[in-house]
């Protein structure tokens, strides 16, 4: 809705404080509480809350677009048959994103090593993300240039936006061990 308007900070702002916030809950938890795997568990659940906390006023209030419950038996029958082949496809992206630990795990692989990894697995996740972010607020300006036919003025978003990319992952590389001394305390890592 807030990229089809030309305003993606109203979703992407809620996102990333959300997200923020997870965050640091997530830090609090795994480093003052000691509670581990579950402070990794409590970052996607206080941002995914936050999140919907967030859009409540803008589109509940504001839009008018509410959930619909619909107690149409029939019609939840069709609708589960055309949406339930679309859990394993969902569940399969969660597996592959986490396969490679799990592999590691079963070949005993010290876990000191395997946390090594999952650092350096989930900046490359957030990076995916804000890349995300970046295409879902340029889509409705590229395709409305394709409409009017103005390959050119495609081609200088595609390029701009892939140097931005660039620079900043190469920037993040550069930044990334003093990150990890500023955040990571642990010896082994």
């Amino acid at each position: 809705l807030y990229p089809l308007r030309y305003d993606p900070k109203k979703l992407v702002l809620p996102i990333l404080l959300a997200n923020i916030c997870g965050l640091l809950a997530s830090f609090v938890l795994i480093r003052y509480f000691n509670l581990g795997y579950f402070g990794l568990l409590a970052n996607n659940a206080v941002a995914s809350v936050l999140t919907f906390l967030f859009f409540i006023k803008p589109l509940w209030l504001k839009e008018k677009i509410v959930p619909v419950v619909d107690k149409n038996v029939k019609r939840l029958k069709e609708l589960f048959r055309i949406s339930l082949p679309v859990i394993p496809h969902t569940l399969g992206f969660m597996l592959l994103s986490s396969s490679s630990r799990i592999i590691m795990d079963v070949y005993n692989i010290p876990i000191n090593e395997i946390g090594y990894y999952t650092n350096g697995y989930s900046m490359g996740e957030y990076i995916t993300v804000v890349t995300a972010a970046l295409i879902t607020a340029l889509a409705p300006k590229i395709q409305e240039l394709y409409r009017a036919g103005d390959y050119s003025g495609i081609r200088k978003i595609y390029v701009l936006s892939q140097v931005f990319t660039m620079l900043s992952v190469f920037l993040f590389a550069l930044w990334m061990p003093d990150i990890y001394r500023l955040l990571v305390r642990n010896s082994d890592l």
